[in-house]
């Protein structure tokens, strides 16, 4: 198989065996500007290239095919990147929304003074799970009165779940419920 310029910098082609184009690949151009030993003639020649009689429709029909899918692969590849970057970003705006919102969520809460705390990992051990002042944070926000927190101990629990209050319910009472891991 050759391997031919196809007239456009960087567009390579191989020959198959019915003489098409295949393997089309765009590289980077390398050095355009030829050494002194190939400008004479007498250096090895770095890049192979063609020319068409002005007359050969079909020969330039077949040119410009080839370079047509090569530029479609070319313009898939682009395509792809941009969606993947737009993805991305998507994804990241997702995801500074929920730290946003953490923080606001913290900084509400610390304005009506009440506890915040972060977990603290602790040794791989399975179904470990305690808190004290344990509080519904919706509901210290809706409460105008003190909410009343709660302590948890459910080591070797898998589940731990109580009901939320209702408004009917005591606004000072607390529910917790979490799958320890």
């Amino acid at each position: 198989m050759a391997q031919s310029s196809l007239g456009s910098p960087g567009l390579l082609s191989e020959l198959g065996r019915d003489n098409s184009g295949i393997n089309l690949a765009l590289r980077a151009p390398g050095d355009a500007r030829p050494g002194w030993k190939e400008r004479l003639g007498i250096g090895p020649r770095t890049s192979y290239s063609f020319t068409l009689a002005p007359r050969d429709e079909a020969g330039a029909q077949i040119l410009s095919d080839l370079t047509s899918r090569g530029v479609n692969l070319v313009a898939n590849a682009a395509a792809q990147s941009a969606d993947h970057i737009r993805s991305y970003f998507t994804m990241l705006r997702a995801e500074l929304g929920f730290y946003v919102g953490c923080l606001n969520l913290a900084d509400r809460l610390a304005a009506k003074g009440a506890p915040i705390a972060a977990p603290e990992p602790g040794p791989s051990a399975p179904f470990t799970f305690s808190c004290t002042d344990l509080r519904d944070s919706c509901l210290e926000l809706q409460s105008q009165a003190a909410v009343v927190g709660n302590d948890v101990q459910a080591d070797g629990k898998s589940l731990v779940s109580s009901p939320a209050p209702t408004r009917e319910e005591n606004p000072r009472s607390c529910a917790a419920s979490a799958w320890p891991s």
